[in-house]
């Protein structure tokens, strides 16, 4: 038993660094996704950002004779989950070029919050007094983040948190679509969907624009981190214990918190590092209340 708990142990630890590094892989394509914005428009940005993972995901489903089409690709679940994906990346991405990167991927960092909330709602879960206590004080790092009726208040951060709204309903819903389908399969689809909500945005930011010479290294960066990132996600979701695992993904915040002052000059006032602090603390708290305890 003991030589099982080890080499658990030292498993939890390699799945911990796989989540370590995609956040930062994260971080990297949201910089770039901003430093790109400067030069072209929002919606050709995403397109970009879609095409690439659609057609790596289908590649690698191509290889590993993984199926892309699914009776369940009809069912509410999964057209819900797609129209979230949708709506949630295009959401994201506006509020970290015209916003904060900082304090959009704080907001982003909600999303445990959101989905117990939704659980309450939706699927009648129940939840422990010390549960609801972790969802109002993280609510509360919200306001303080945002700053509602004040001169400093942040409008783009509303578009982060609308963005968590719909990325909390992609997760509620994926917990309805059966575990046949793949999460290649799924992959697939929500780059699809982030490609999809590029091409509608177009009439509302600008047509394509040609590309200069000196941006090209950052597309193929943007190119080889976004999907690095999902799939260093998922190798850490699906091997690791959740309660060790998952209160990783918040070093995103720390990651993004770290570019944004450095590289673009972002300033984090008083009330938005609480409120931060007060989000990371309630979303870890929220995340080991709720997994399994394994004997």
């Amino acid at each position: 038993m003991k030589l099982i708990n080890k080499i658990q142990k030292i498993k939890n630890i390699e799945f911990v660094l796989f989540m370590l590094f995609s956040m930062a892989c994260f971080t990297v394509r949201d910089a770039i996704s901003k430093q790109l914005s400067e030069t072209m428009p929002i919606s050709q940005i995403l397109i970009i950002i879609g095409l690439i993972g659609t057609i790596l995901f289908f590649i690698i489903a191509l290889f590993s004779k993984q199926l892309l089409f699914y009776p369940e690709l009809k069912s509410l679940p999964f057209v819900i989950r797609f129209f979230c994906e949708l709506f949630s990346s295009v959401l994201f991405v506006i509020s970290i070029v015209f916003g904060s990167l900082a304090i959009s991927s704080a907001i982003m960092q909600t999303i445990p919050i959101f989905v117990a909330l939704g659980a309450i709602l939706f699927f009648e879960q129940k939840v422990s007094l010390k549960s609801w206590l972790m969802i109002l004080s993280g609510l509360a790092g919200v306001v303080l983040i945002i700053k509602p009726g004040t001169e400093h208040f942040d409008k783009f951060a509303i578009l982060a948190l609308l963005s968590v709204l719909f990325l909390a309903g992609k997760d509620l819903t994926t917990h309805q679509i059966r575990e046949t389908v793949s999460p290649i399969t799924l992959c697939f689809w929500g780059f699809f969907a982030l490609m999809i909500g590029g091409i509608l945005c177009v009439p509302i930011f600008g047509d394509f624009q040609a590309v200069p010479l000196n941006q090209t290294p950052l597309i193929v960066l943007l190119g080889f981190f976004t999907p690095l990132a999902y799939f260093t996600l998922i190798l850490a979701t699906r091997g690791g214990e959740i309660a060790i695992i998952s209160p990783f993904r918040y070093s995103r915040l720390l990651f993004a918190l770290a570019v944004g002052i450095i590289f673009f000059h972002e300033e984090v006032d008083t009330l938005s590092m609480v409120g931060c602090l007060m989000i990371m603390i309630s979303g870890i708290a929220l995340i080991v209340s709720r997994s399994p305890t394994k004997e």
